[in-house]
């Protein structure tokens, strides 16, 4: 019974597909956001079908489809193979060759792209931060709500999927990298503020933001199990009622 599903469900299933398969086809890096939207289904559908862009990539493949780890850039096909085995705790296992196989890019293009496994992690961590998120955030005219909860699921999945080795090689610049992600998110919502779209003061928002995501990054590690998409949503609604009640306490 379990592998029933209905008629429905698979027709929105497909249209997700074939969105993300026309995404994949074009080159172009996309967002879960924009998927969403091109498929027409509310994020919470999409987030309730696949918790992560990794997923929709995993479900092209198990299809039979071509996925983006084949018409992307290398670039961009090696940092989603990274991203699928850290997702999947087995990174620190994983070896540049069955990341280039993973990606299907020849392993001569990622030693010519990273030099070597420290650069292609180093890469990672930078290009697949909230930081980076945060970046298109600033130029973007996705809705507030959506790019706040791409923000926070990178925070929380951040947390969860981080693995030992990665930690290590952020260890020596941590403070400072994660002091300039704290001033962009500080930046990002007095930009919000002052276009009246938030209320409050941009430093105690990034500050209870920040706090609220953290928290569920580290209790997904303690229960053991990938940050949830619908506890992330919730959150993020949470935050921004409060942060809009905040123009009535004043």
């Amino acid at each position: 019974m379990a592998n029933i599903t209905s008629a429905s469900a698979e027709t929105e299933i497909d249209r997700i597909l074939r969105v993300a398969e026309a995404f994949s086809a074009s080159g172009e890096r996309w967002s879960m956001a924009q998927l969403a939207r091109e498929a027409e289904v509310s994020r919470a559908t999409l987030y309730r079908r696949f918790a992560s862009r990794v997923l929709v990539e995993q479900a092209l493949r198990e299809r039979g489809e071509k996925s983006s780890l084949r018409f992307g850039s290398v670039e961009d096909r090696t940092l989603d193979a990274v991203a699928h085995f850290a997702e999947a705790g087995t990174l620190s296992q994983i070896s540049l060759e069955e990341i280039a196989q993973e990606a299907q890019v020849g392993i001569a293009s990622i030693y010519r792209l990273f030099k070597n496994r420290e650069g292609l992690l180093g890469a990672f961590a930078q290009k697949r931060s909230p930081q980076s998120i945060l970046e298109r955030g600033f130029a973007s005219e996705t809705s507030l709500a959506d790019i706040l909860e791409e923000i926070a699921m990178a925070l929380a999945q951040q947390l969860y999927i981080q693995p030992p080795e990665l930690q290590r090689r952020r260890a020596g610049d941590f403070a400072r990298v994660e002091q300039a992600g704290r001033e962009k998110l500080v930046a990002f919502f007095d930009l919000r503020v002052r276009g009246g779209e938030l209320h409050g003061v941009p430093e105690s928002l990034a500050r209870n933001f920040l706090a609220l995501m953290a928290g569920h990054g580290m209790l997904a590690r303690v229960e053991g199990r990938p940050p949830r998409t619908e506890d992330v949503h919730s959150a993020v609604r949470l935050f921004l009622r409060a942060a809009a009640n905040k123009a009535s306490q004043t």
